[in-house]
């Protein structure tokens, strides 16, 4: 119950090995009881779960050459151990370190221990020449993972082996339970950090890249109002482009920087009374060119709607970025339709379109930051897509304490749907 408890609490591998520790000595008597688990290649026993008092640590750390929770023994050289314990699943039982140092073919290892026996003696305060020692398999399903190594003052059996048995089961699932855990937590936190790390380069780098891109927008305007000199008609398409990919690259970096501030929530929005039609109609004035260039046709149904209490500006944005996207997801000639529902607490805008419609198994990942979905139609190959625009829709609307989400029939057409309360 114990041991469950710390498990169900996240408490760290040491804290559960702690633990199962003071179980065994508190329930059958031992005197000490110390886990040495296997490394990933199953080659060595691994002592960094021995906890010695500091002193005492210095001192074996001066006669093996290295800090006691560094040192591992090559389990799988030691014939006589590794297949009683680790391959038979049975417990060795040594009567006194002496005949334990004897018994390890290593004679560096060995000469070690009986050096580090009077120190370790005195520090544990036992008598370990006339202690009973066990090394007792700890099991995870089929595997082994570590021995336990026991010590007690009465003779030892393989009964006594026999009546830990069970508990030791137990202890190996939750060692295993516990090791999983703790890789699962620290691959969340590089990832916490790899994400936080993301972010401040993408923020850094939008930053870094608005000089220089101011700096081009300008010279190309005073090149295009011809302060340098009169400019073929050549040159002046050139320039033209040249203007439309710098602009291009200032929508990109102000989305980026738009994601980043939503992912930091650090985006401040203003509360006022807006129109959604209102934002709507003007939106669709701004994308004009756009949906001109395609022969589309976009129609805002023209309702008397409650106005909203919202930042008109950001839901400029998620407008914006839902009915470009309509408009660069249809073929050409088709029509878009901008309608709204008034419930009673929120208004519901309705973005229809005629495209291409998102797959069922892709329609909850198009808010996902940087995500596109894939296609093998004509939209795959469609340049200027940053997979930003729905995700920072999606983080405006819920900072307005809204829902968005989308219908969709492929071959058919998709329905982009957001809330925002008639007011907070």
């Amino acid at each position: 119950q114990r041991i469950n408890t710390l498990l169900n609490m996240g408490a760290s591998i040491n804290s559960v090995l702690d633990q199962i520790c003071l179980n065994i000595m508190e329930v059958y008597h031992y005197e000490f009881a110390i886990p040495l688990l296997l490394d990933p290649s199953r080659r060595y026993l691994m002592f960094n779960h021995m906890v010695l008092p500091s002193r005492l640590a210095k001192k074996i750390a001066s006669i093996l050459g290295v800090n006691p929770v560094d040192f591992t023994y090559p389990i799988a050289e030691d014939v006589s151990l590794f297949k009683t314990v680790i391959v038979e699943k049975k417990c060795l039982i040594r009567e006194g370190l002496k005949e334990m140092a004897d018994r390890i073919p290593f004679a560096r290892f060995s000469s070690v221990l009986r050096k580090v026996t009077p120190y370790l003696s005195k520090g544990l305060h036992l008598d370990l020449d006339n202690l009973y020692f066990m090394l007792a398999p700890l099991p995870s399903g089929e595997e082994v993972m570590g021995v336990l190594f026991l010590g007690h003052k009465n003779p030892l059996t393989e009964s006594d082996f026999q009546l830990l048995e069970h508990f030791l089961d137990q202890v190996g699932v939750a060692i295993a339970k516990s090791e999983v855990e703790n890789r699962l937590r620290q691959s969340f936190k590089e990832l916490q950090e790899l994400d936080r790390m993301k972010s401040e380069f993408i923020d850094i780098a939008s930053h870094e890249l608005r000089t220089p891109l101011t700096i081009l927008q300008l010279y190309l305007e005073m090149i295009a109002m011809e302060h340098y000199g009169e400019l073929p008609e050549k040159l002046r398409e050139r320039v033209s482009i040249m203007q439309g990919s710098v602009n291009r690259l200032e929508e990109i970096i102000d989305q980026t920087l738009v994601a980043s501030r939503l992912i930091k929530n650090k985006l401040e929005l203003e509360g006022e009374q807006v129109s959604l039609v209102g934002i709507a109609t003007e939106v669709v004035r701004q994308l004009q060119p756009l949906w001109n260039a395609k022969n589309q046709h976009i129609f805002v149904e023209d309702m008397d709607l409650s106005p909203v209490e919202g930042d008109r500006k950001a839901l400029s944005t998620v407008m914006s970025n839902v009915v470009d996207n309509a408009i660069r997801y249809s073929p050409k000639g088709t029509d878009i339709l901008i309608g709204f529902k008034e419930h009673t607490h929120e208004v519901e805008c309705t973005i229809h379109d005629q495209g291409y419609g998102i797959p069922p198994e892709y329609r909850e990942k198009v808010f996902d930051e940087f995500y596109i979905v894939p296609s093998e139609t004509e939209y795959a190959r469609m340049d200027g897509r940053t997979g930003l625009g729905l995700f920072i829709a999606k983080g405006i609307v819920e900072r307005h304490n809204g829902r968005i989400w989308v219908e969709s029939t492929p071959k058919t057409g998709s329905v982009f749907h957001f809330t925002v309360p008639k007011k907070r």
